[in-house]
């Protein structure tokens, strides 16, 4: 169902209302948002046992101040993500304890996981989502809309979002330094050319915007969101991946996998899963824009699991605390999370019934334990409020009218209650080794799926 947010803007005074129409994830299965929680604005950190940050010297109380490679607007995660992608170390500013700050450079770790083996590639990242602004500022006041495809600022080819902030980045001293004016800060891409495709039927060629000198606006890279071009064939390599090794590059055009041509009724992303699951190693077919010209090249790819880089160091999510004094809100308060809680358990069954939530969701004894053991890292009373949440899950589910739990008996009740007798033992008996059955069957599904997730 659409889900109306109300959110601020940077920079704005007022709240707007939005509205989001949830899209299920292929990894976990859940229709999701698409964004996560907020990083702890204090820079409070996690640390993997062992990792790479412990062996730097960094402690779990420590805070994470600034990385000196992060990029004007690029938070702490992102510049941690871009660059244990591309395998490069992080100089991290840290604050202890008592205060006193400290730099420590920590160098990205190949984390073995047991993955199927892909090519490493993914569509370009380059159509436009969404515009944040309004009037002629930024990004609106270029023309640039959405479903355009950015294909190039300033003559550099954009291919990520991570690209658009590259060349944002490097043509601002270059282009005040080439023209040799006292342009201000806020105007810094004077005469830059932005290269755009709009696939919207009216252009049979991609449309070249030119920025006026008297029409420049502070262009923010956090201002647009580029999304995937499912559609298209121009692939990003993963750096350390397959594709990489056997010599793909960002920006290749994949025209055939194993002699199958990519088109409309074939998609990329699916015939290159769908190649890589039946055979180890692919042909690949790509066309290269060079110097010289486009150029046709073949590659033997050998599919690889890739690993990811880490740092053993993640930012803990913001907690925000809600808090009343008054012994008669804090009941209320109490109650109405409770029904909440209630709320929550009745829809996620209601998922797991018609399939809208995966049962691999579900958690048992392992699963229980684990959480436990994270909320009790925490804080106690976190640890006080996951029990009572357990509780309140299973409470949930003593009450479902199956045999053997307080619910089946309940039900059972009812029925007295309107043929004015009991049933018969035969059926009592019945159908409380059928409630053994499937608690039985779902007790085993439940631990399958604890050790999946926890060993597996």
């Amino acid at each position: 169902d659409r889900c109306d947010l109300t959110i601020q803007r940077p920079g704005q005074d007022q709240p707007e209302v939005v509205s989001i129409v949830p899209t299920r994830s292929a990894e976990r299965g859940l229709f999701e948002l698409g964004f996560s929680p907020a990083q702890d604005p204090d820079g409070a950190i996690q640390l993997a046992p062992q990792g790479q940050a412990e062996n730097a010297g960094v402690k779990p109380d420590h805070k994470l101040i600034d990385i000196s490679e992060r990029l004007s607007g690029e938070s702490l995660t992102a510049t941690m993500a871009r660059r244990a992608t591309a395998g490069l170390p992080i100089t991290g500013t840290f604050e202890d304890a008592s205060g006193i700050q400290f730099t420590a450079e920590i160098t990205p770790k190949a984390v073995e996981q047991d993955t199927p083996p892909v090519l490493g590639v993914s569509s370009t990242t380059n159509v436009v989502a969404g515009l944040r602004g309004e009037g002629e500022e930024g990004w609106l006041g270029l023309g640039i809309q959405a479903g355009d495809k950015i294909m190039s600022f300033a003559g550099t080819p954009v291919h990520s979002h991570s690209d658009l902030r590259d060349a944002l980045e490097s043509t601002k001293t270059d282009q005040i330094y080439r023209t040799g004016l006292n342009a201000p800060i806020d105007k810094p891409w004077l005469g830059t050319s932005l290269e755009v495709e709009r696939a919207d039927g009216t252009l049979s060629t991609s449309l070249v915007v030119t920025i006026p000198i008297s029409n420049v606006h502070p262009l923010n890279v956090n201002d647009i969101a580029l999304g995937p071009d499912l559609e298209g064939r121009t692939v990003n390599v993963f750096p350390r991946s397959a594709a990489e090794t056997a010599g793909l590059i960002n920006g290749d055009e994949i025209l055939q996998v194993n002699g199958v041509s990519i088109g409309t009724n074939a998609p990329l992303l699916t015939t290159l899963r769908a190649e890589t699951s039946a055979a180890s190693t692919i042909d690949v077919l790509v066309r290269r824009e060079t110097s010289e010209g486009p150029v046709e090249r073949s590659f033997a790819v050998e599919a690889a699991p890739l690993a990811p880089m880490s740092y053993g160091l993640s930012l803990r999510r913001a907690d925000f605390i809600y808090r009343v004094t008054n012994p008669l809100e804090a009941v209320a308060l109490g109650c109405t999370s409770c029904v909440k809680f209630l709320k929550d358990s009745w829809f996620t069954l209601q998922g797991i019934v018609t399939k809208r939530v995966p049962g691999k969701n579900v958690g048992g004894p392992i699963a229980i334990g684990v959480i436990a053991h994270n909320f009790a890292s925490v804080a106690w009373t976190k640890f006080f409020f996951f029990l009572c949440v357990l509780s309140m899950n299973l409470a949930f589910l003593n009450v479902l009218p199956i045999p053997l739990l307080d619910g089946g008996h309940l039900f059972f009740l009812l029925i007295e209650k309107i043929k004015g007798s009991p049933v018969s033992d035969r059926i009592m008996g019945y159908s409380q080794l059928s409630g053994l059955v499937l608690i039985g069957i779902i007790f085993l599904y439940i631990l399958y799926q604890d050790l999946e997730r926890t060993f597996f």
